[in-house]
C-alpha cells in the first residue's frame, strides 16, 4: 500500500512499478506470478484474446515472457470497509498524469522481432468492478507530443504537468501539434464487463472517485501491447 495509506494493490508483476528501478525483479516476480495468473484466469484470459483479435483485426497474445495482464485494485478487502479518510482520499486525483511508456523497459525483448512499432502502441483497461457512483479514465486527447516530450512529461510532478498541459509558450513553439489548452480533460466513463483502449501516446489519468462509499471498490484489468511482427504482444 502507499504512504499515505491508500487502499490500492495491484495483482500481477507491473513494469511502472518494478520494471523501472529493476527489470530483474520484475521478471522474477512475473515467473512467480504468471503461472498463477495463468492456472486462475486462463478461460478468462483466453476469451480476451479472443475478441481483442477480432476487434483490432491482427492475432493478440498475452506475452508469458513478459508480465501477463494484471490487475489494479482499490478499495478495502473482503469484509472490511474504509474509513472516512481513506473515501476521501480516493476522491482525490491520486494517480499521475502520464503517457504509456513501459514498452521502453524491454526494448531487449523487442530487439528479437524484425518489425516492432512504438509509436502505435496498445494500452487497454477492462473495469471488473466499479465503485457506486461509477468510475473512469481522464484524457487530454488534443495533447499530441512529440518524442521529445513523450521521453520527459512522464518524469515531473503532477503540478507540473498541468502546467504544461496549460503552457501557451510549449504550445506555439513546435514541441505539440497545436494549441488548445482546454482547462479541463475529457472524461471516458467506464462500464462493468466492457473495456476501453487506444492506441497511441495519449496523455491520460485515472479518474478519482466520485463520493466514495467505504464498502466501494474499483478493479480492472490492466494491460499494454506492442505490435511485432504483425502480432500484438501483450504485458503488463
Amino acid at each position: 500500500m502507499c504512504n499515505p495509506r491508500v487502499p490500492f494493490w495491484t495483482l500481477g508483476a507491473v513494469t511502472y512499478l518494478e520494471g523501472c528501478d529493476n527489470i530483474t525483479q520484475y521478471h522474477r516476480h512475473r515467473k512467480a506470478l504468471n503461472p498463477v495468473l495463468k492456472k486462475t484466469f486462463s478461460w478468462f484470459y483466453d476469451i480476451v484474446e479472443r475478441r481483442m483479435s477480432e476487434e483490432l483485426g491482427d492475432l493478440v497474445v498475452f506475452d508469458d515472457n513478459l508480465a501477463l495482464p494484471g490487475f489494479h485494485i482499490f478499495g478495502p478487502k473482503k469484509g472490511v470497509t474504509m474509513t472516512a479518510q481513506e473515501c476521501h482520499m480516493l476522491e482525490q486525483p491520486l494517480a499521475s498524469i502520464h503517457t504509456d511508456i513501459q514498452y521502453k523497459e524491454h526494448m531487449s525483448y523487442w530487439n528479437t522481432f524484425k518489425e516492432v512499432d512504438l509509436k502505435d502502441v496498445l494500452s487497454f483497461t477492462m473495469a471488473i468492478r466499479l465503485p457506486s457512483n461509477g468510475g473512469g479514465l481522464y484524457i487530454w486527447d488534443w495533447a499530441d507530443f512529440d518524442q521529445e516530450m513523450i521521453d520527459t512529461f512522464n518524469f515531473q510532478h503532477n503540478d507540473d504537468k498541468v502546467s504544461v498541459l496549460k503552457n501557451k509558450y510549449l504550445w506555439e513553439n513546435g514541441s505539440t501539434n497545436g494549441y488548445d489548452p482546454k482547462e479541463e480533460p475529457l472524461y471516458e466513463e467506464y462500464t462493468e464487463g466492457d473495456m476501453s483502449y487506444f492506441i497511441g501516446h495519449l496523455v491520460h489519468q485515472i479518474a478519482p472517485a466520485k463520493t466514495c462509499l467505504p464498502t466501494d471498490r474499483r478493479i480492472t484489468l490492466q494491460g499494454h501491447g506492442v505490435k511485432c511482427d504483425g502480432t500484438w504482444r501483450i504485458y503488463f
